[in-house]
Order: C-alpha cells, then sequence, then structure tokens
C-alpha cells in the first residue's frame, strides 16, 4: 500500500506574536485549526496515509527498542513457550528473561513482555480508530463503507489478539472516550460477539479483491469468522464461513507446501491475509516480530540469527504416524522420542517445520553448529518461515561475504577497476515519499528487482532485474547491470572470476 506522510509547518516570527495583541478575539476564534485536516479537506488522497498508519499497527514497531515487536499483534511465539510445544531459544535463561519467567509460568505483572502485547494491540487500535473518525466526518470521501470495513477488520483482529491473551480489557469503539472506559467493562464474551458483529458488517461492505498486496478483502473478514468462531466453539459457524472462503474460487493451496517459504509465492493463491513488510527503505518495516526467530546457522549463512522460538521434542514426538501415516490422536505418540535414529514413520512436513541434526536444510545440511545453546534448548530450530538464504535460483554455488557491507556475493577481488555500473536508480522515478520504493517501481515497470547495489542504503539501485513479457515486447528478458564482468584488474587475475562465472550460468538457467 502507498504510505503518506503529512506534515504541517507552521510559521511564527515575533512581528505575528506582536500585532496579534491589535488583533480581535473573534478573529482569532474564527482561525482555521493549524496541523491537522479539517473534514473538508480528508479526500480520497490523503485518507490513504490514515488507512496505511492503520495497517502499519499490525507491524507493532512503535518503539525504539525493536524486542517489544516480539509480542506485536500478528505473533504470539512469546507466549507460545508456555505450552508443550516451544522453547524461548537465544542463548541461556538470561537472555530476555522476561520471556524465560512465561515459560516457567512465572507470571507477575510488571512482565515486560505483556505490557508490549497490551501497548502493541491499543496503540493498533488508536490508529484505527483514528482512521474511522476522519473518514466518520470527512465529506469528500468515496467508498467509505468499504474502507470503514477494512479498520473494522483490523479492530476486529486487534481484540480478538487482546481477549484470548487477557483475562479482561477494555473494550471501546470509535466513539468512546477510552479514558472513561473501566477494565473489564464487557465480559469476554461479549467482546467475542462485538468481535464477530464487526467482521460481519465488513465482510458485507468489504470489496471481493485489493490492488495493493495486504490490503484486506471480505474473504479476510470471512477467514477470522472462522478463526474467532472456531474460538468459541461455534462449530456451524465455523463451517458456514469456510464455505465462504472456499466456494469463493479465490483460494487454493500451494502445490508445494515449501512454496510457503519462496519470496516468489508471496501474496499467491494461498495467502488470505498477508502482512507485508519490506528491508528497501529503512529498518523501521522490518519483520522484528519474528526477525530474531532465525537459526544461528553454521558458516552465517543466515546471518548469525538468535535462534529464539525453537520447537520442543513433544512437538516433534507429536509428528509420528502409524503404519497407515495418520497421527496418534491418542496421546501415545509422547511415549517415544522422535529423533534421527527413530525406527518409525512420520509426517513429511517434520522437516519442512523444524531443524534437525543431519538433515537437509534449505540447501544446507542442519549440524549441532546451527544452534545457538543446544545445551539448554536442544536441536529444533525453526525452519517453515526461513527461505533459502542463497535465494535467488542465480545465486546457488556463490559465496556469500555476510562481513562485507551489509552482506554481499563479491564479483571482484582487489585490483583496478576499468568499468562503471549500469544499474537503474530508483529514486530518479519521483516514487518518494514511499513505504518501499523498489515495490513500487516493480509496479511501475512490471518488473522484479533480484539483486541490489547492496551498500547504498536505500537500496534504490537495481543491478538484476526481471522483466516480465509485455505487448510490446512479448520477450522475458533478465537484465544485469552490475559492472563486475572483469577477468584482468589492471594486470591482476581476478580471484572471484568463478564467481562470475558461476552467477552468469545461473542466470540462463533462471530463464529457462
Amino acid at each position: 500500500m502507498t504510505t503518506k506522510i503529512y506534515k504541517a509547518i507552521i510559521a511564527c516570527s515575533v512581528c505575528c506574536c506582536i500585532t496579534a495583541t491589535t488583533t480581535s478575539c473573534s478573529d482569532q476564534l474564527d482561525l482555521a485549526p493549524q496541523g491537522e485536516f479539517t473534514a473538508e479537506q480528508i479526500t480520497d488522497e490523503s485518507i490513504e496515509g490514515l488507512m496505511s498508519s492503520a495497517y502499519q499497527g499490525l507491524e507493532a514497531h512503535f518503539f525504539d527498542d525493536n524486542n517489544a515487536a516480539f509480542a506485536g499483534p500478528i505473533t504470539n511465539w512469546v507466549f507460545d513457550v508456555r505450552s508443550d510445544d516451544a522453547y524461548k531459544g537465544g542463548e541461556g535463561v538470561s537472555m530476555e528473561a522476561n520471556i524465560h519467567q512465561l515459560e516457567i509460568q512465572n507470571i507477575a505483572s510488571d512482565n515486560a513482555t505483556c505490557l508490549n502485547k497490551w501497548e502493541n494491540n491499543y496503540l493498533g487500535i488508536a490508529r484505527v480508530h483514528k482512521a474511522m473518525q476522519a473518514i466518520n466526518d470527512a465529506s469528500n470521501v468515496n467508498e467509505k463503507e468499504a474502507l470503514l470495513g477494512e479498520l473494522k477488520t483490523l479492530r476486529a483482529w486487534f481484540y480478538f489478539d487482546l481477549n484470548r491473551i487477557f483475562k479482561s480489557i477494555p473494550y471501546f469503539t470509535e466513539s468512546d472516550d477510552p479514558k472513561t472506559v473501566p477494565n473489564g467493562n464487557k465480559s469476554r464474551d461479549e467482546i467475542y460477539t462485538a468481535i464477530k458483529a464487526d467482521l460481519e458488517e465488513a465482510y458485507a461492505a468489504m470489496k471481493d479483491t485489493q490492488e495493493q498486496p495486504g490490503r484486506f478483502t471480505k474473504y479476510v473478514a470471512a477467514a477470522l469468522l472462522c478463526k474467532v468462531n472456531a474460538q468459541t466453539a461455534s462449530w456451524s459457524e465455523v463451517e458456514k464461513w469456510a464455505d465462504v472462503v472456499i466456494n469463493s474460487g479465490k483460494y487454493s493451496l500451494y502445490d508445494n507446501f515449501a512454496d510457503m517459504s519462496k519470496l516468489e509465492f508471496n501474496n499467491k493463491k494461498e495467502s488470505i491475509m498477508a502482512i507485508q513488510f519490506s528491508t528497501a527503505n529503512d529498518n523501521i518495516h522490518i519483520n522484528f516480530c519474528n526477525l530474531l526467530n532465525t537459526t544461528r546457522s553454521e558458516g552465517n549463512v543466515f546471518g548469525s540469527g538468535d535462534d529464539f522460538f525453537l520447537a520442543s521434542q513433544n512437538l516433534v514426538n507429536a509428528f509420528a504416524t502409524d503404519d497407515k501415516g495418520l497421527p496418534f490422536l491418542d496421546g501415545s505418540f509422547n511415549t517415544k522420542n522422535v529423533t534421527t535414529d527413530y525406527a518409525g514413520t512420520v509426517d513429511p512436513r517434520l522437516d519442512l517445520t523444524v531443524g534437525r541434526i543431519g538433515m537437509p536444510f534449505r540447501g544446507h545440511t542442519y549440524t549441532q553448529g546451527w544452534c545457538r545453546d543446544y545445551n539448554t534448548y536442544g536441536e529444533y530450530s525453526g525452519k517453515k518461515g526461513l527461505i533459502d538464504p542463497s535465494s535467488p535460483d542465480m545465486v546457488q554455488g556463490m559465496t556469500y561475504e555476510p562481513t562485507l557491507f551489509a552482506g554481499i556475493y563479491c564479483f571482484e577481488s582487489a585490483g583496478v577497476k576499468g568499468d562503471h555500473n549500469c544499474m537503474w536508480d530508483l529514486n530518479a522515478y519521483g516514487l518518494a515519499p514511499n513505504p518501499n520504493v523498489v515495490t513500487a517501481w516493480e509496479e511501475l515497470t512490471n518488473s522484479t528487482v533480484l539483486g541490489t547495489w547492496n551498500h547504498v542504503v536505500d537500496y534504490c539501485c537495481a543491478g538484476i532485474v526481471d522483466f516480465a513479457p509485455t505487448t510490446t515486447c512479448p520477450a522475458r528478458i533478465l537484465a544485469v547491470g552490475l559492472a563486475a564482468y572483469e577477468w584482468n584488474l589492471g594486470g591482476t587475475a581476478n580471484q572471484k572470476q568463478d564467481q562470475l562465472e558461476r552467477f552468469t550460468a545461473n542466470c540462463i538457467s533462471y530463464l529457462k
């Protein structure tokens, strides 16, 4: 979605202050408020900024402390450690000790994780209500009900998260003054009823499709109605709303289970609701909610991940199957540990979910060296959400240099460089301000940026671009603008020539 930042510049001078003393009181009271929009100024264009702000509440990046996003509204791994299927991970019990206290069931009122969960959701709700109030007051905004439907779905998501985590919460809408609403003003059942009402109203008002990835459609509301009704054991409603999603014909399972972890399948046929993150312009839109759950990885292929949120042996055991390939639903699955020498059968999704020593892991072999604190938390790093560190296909077999700049694939060694880069400066296309200039440029040019000049801090120099076919040029084009094709560097052999050769071969294979 497009994020627009609106700033009001209020100029003051001594002269203004002096003349103000001679101006009548009624004149001052007649001045339009500065630094904010009036109802007449809210238009389709300006409301997009408030809509984007509301959606950005899902990122949970309100604070300088990135770790506060661990308890964001789109993830509950920090509370999942209280169950039998996950461990905190990281390096020892003292790291993120507040999460460890949840893990050992020692819940205190000053636990930072609980506070972060509370704040992240209510700050998100505040943004939703700000946008709702603006839309309700505006006289120049089209499709008000559809926009309000998106916002009601967002509000339902935030309250659903809160109501599942906390025993008692305050519930209020855009029409209420939050300062006057006490905690526990509604029961949990009453809040679930309000959430369902929001979602049903949203479903009736929202669009079937959206042009911008990540914007909610009516089927997001329907899918969430499945989840909420499942939470309240309203099974006939679960079936009803599941049928709505399934019978829409817009969604289906990926052909390969592993496709969920591939970038090229983002926002595709299995994706109903997907939060959009970006590393293109700055760090504020990175997925800090789950970023540090990356495996440590021997050889630093994943950039020295922090290895939080590990699977327990109990979860791994649950993947055991009988001779028909079915799970042991009677609870007997936990009588024997599923380890690398386990003689029985397992659900094949096990090794697409966690890393196991000796098993493949995204183009590598998983070893104990991938585990940050094996003695405390064991071996089962999370795997499902991680992409192959050497993707896209063009960098297969090449050596990654994680300590150079922000991490690069190096094509030249030391020597005299004789040519220049020929790349696209995406900032020159007039797309700023934009939360993701790369995405905006891709949409403009019907392309996919596969490689950038990595030490440019805004990542807006595109060096490898996959241009899709068009009516004027029916061929697919892979354009490489990196000036690194040098076998000889001023009399010195290029020690990275093998990288160039491998890269070139991979580019050809990529297009096949």
